[in-house]
């Protein structure tokens, strides 16, 4: 028997399972793929809201405390697991705001004690830029990190602590017995364990038991593009009408992303790339004429609020969530996994549960 079985290998699992065994629990991780190989390997790994100011508190809070823990954490994943998962600072210019935003803006920094500048020459914030912009929000603070790197990172260093990861292995089923959870069965057999948590993304309402709370969670397709980019193109993380342009250390610039309700179709398409390429040659004319390396797509597990389900479920004991977090699995990962720890050990919780139990449905 096992302490804690995580069920799902993308990168909420992954970092819940990193921090149950800082926590001194045994861990099990069961995957019925590779390890992060959808939304999170997908994902462009911006460690903010896109427009912060639009989403509840409790998303600042938690988006907060994940900037102030990730700076940690990818120097800890790196020495632990030499996989670099290159964080880094380079900050978000929004180029596409009314004096309204601007305004909600102005009351969302003062309130959370935010450093933002707003500016009428976002040039002088990003060379390439298309001059046509004359308005926008600087946010100095906002960083990212190279989700495929960080799922990398993130494997080797459960390894290396002893974890034993089973991928390509689904759980068939949660056993129950008398309202509590005993463990799982897959195609290798029962594992056991008093406590298992569902990190399944957009399939975790298909992983819970019959008798547990419903979750309203969907899957949303997001494609993507990247630019081979000569080095220095861009050195800023720019956003506009709701996409996004993201630098990366070798010089190449992911463009992302759309938003579509498809089911559980990730597969890309001619005018995803089209919309892609369009905004991006928007914000950045240059890469117009610039080759495009990949176009990707992934399921992102849409919630309601976009406020991820974290707790034990209120009707079987023994059974956790930690799923639900839209477009912000990367960015929310890291406290989520901390919260729930928090939950299964016993500790002060560091944020009000009200928000994220499975009840609040």
């Amino acid at each position: 028997m096992t302490d804690c079985i995580v069920i799902g290998g993308g990168l909420v699992g992954l970092l819940t399972a990193y921090m149950l065994n800082e926590a001194g629990l045994d861990v099990e991780l069961f995957d019925k793929g590779e390890l992060g190989a959808e939304s999170s390997w997908a994902s462009g790994g911006i460690l903010s809201p896109l427009y912060p100011w639009r989403y509840p508190d409790i998303v600042t809070r938690m988006s907060r405390e994940a900037q102030l823990l990730y700076p940690a954490l990818a120097q800890r994943l790196t020495e632990e697991s030499g996989i670099d998962p290159e964080y880094s600072q380079s900050g978000l210019l929004i180029v596409d705001c009314n004096e309204h935003d601007i305004e909600l803006a102005g009351s969302w920094s003062k309130k959370h004690g935010e450093n933002i500048v707003t500016t009428t020459s976002p040039a002088q914030y990003e060379k390439n830029i298309n001059q046509g912009f004359n308005q926008a929000i600087w946010l100095p603070n906002c960083a990212h990190i190279r989700s495929p790197r960080l799922i990398k990172s993130l494997a080797v260093g459960l390894k290396i602590r002893g974890l034993r990861i089973h991928q390509h292995v689904a759980v068939d089923e949660l056993i129950v017995r008398h309202d509590s959870i005993m463990g799982v069965l897959t195609r290798e057999g029962k594992t056991l364990a008093p406590k298992v948590i569902v990190a399944g993304g957009a399939w975790t309402p298909g992983l819970m038991p019959a008798l547990s709370t419903p979750l309203k969670i969907q899957p949303v397709r997001g494609q993507m593009i990247r630019f081979a980019a000569k080095s220095n193109l861009l050195s800023r993380m720019i956003l506009h009408n709701g996409y996004y342009l993201i630098p990366r250390r070798d010089g190449g610039i992911l463009a992302g992303s759309t938003l579509e309700s498809v089911g559980f179709n990730a597969s890309t398409t001619a005018q995803g790339y089209s919309e892609l390429l369009e905004a991006a040659s928007t914000m950045l004319p240059m890469l117009a004429n610039t080759p495009i390396s990949h176009h990707w797509a992934g399921l992102r597990p849409g919630s309601p609020s976009n406020v991820p389900y974290i707790g034990v479920d209120p009707r079987i004991s023994g059974l956790y969530v930690n799923s639900g977090h839209f477009r912000y699995g990367v960015l929310l990962g890291l406290p989520s996994a901390r919260l729930i720890t928090q939950i299964i050990t016993g500790d002060s919780p560091k944020f009000d549960l009200k928000h994220f139990m499975p009840a609040k449905i």
